[in-house]
């Protein structure tokens, strides 16, 4: 499946908590399996959300990034920082997800509203609707 970097940056850490969970074999199976490449993804993602972030960070004497009054970094041209990651998040990346359909469960597993929309996001889960 293709999926932008940002769903994948927002995405991720929400499906780790959720794979922390008692779940039937066949979903954690599912979730642990899928999970393992987007964790990959989110990685590199991260490695390069950090690269621009150092790159135009401003720096004092000792070469320490400078902290913003909101707790995050002073930047030498926000602008470029900003531009730079809407490309990185905007980029579309192809990752093969472990899918299962949702009616294999019946009533053993009850997900919250906001799990389950994070496991039809990212396709662990088919509801056998067409989009």
């Amino acid at each position: 499946m293709e999926f932008r970097n940002r769903t994948i940056f927002n995405g991720v850490p929400e499906l780790q908590s959720f794979a922390d969970r008692e779940l039937p074999m066949k979903l954690a199976y599912a979730v642990g399996k899928s999970l393992r490449r987007l964790s990959d993804a989110f990685e590199f993602i991260m490695e390069q959300r950090n690269k621009v972030i150092n790159r135009y960070a401003k720096r004092d004497d000792d070469n320490n990034s400078i902290p913003a009054p909101n707790g995050g970094i002073k930047f030498e041209d926000g602008e470029a920082v900003e531009t730079e990651l809407e490309g990185l998040f905007d980029k579309v990346t192809d990752i093969a997800i472990y899918s299962i359909p949702m009616d294999d469960f019946g009533d053993k597993f009850k997900p919250t509203s906001a799990e389950c929309a994070a496991l039809l996001r990212f396709g662990i889960l088919e509801d056998g609707e067409e989009e």
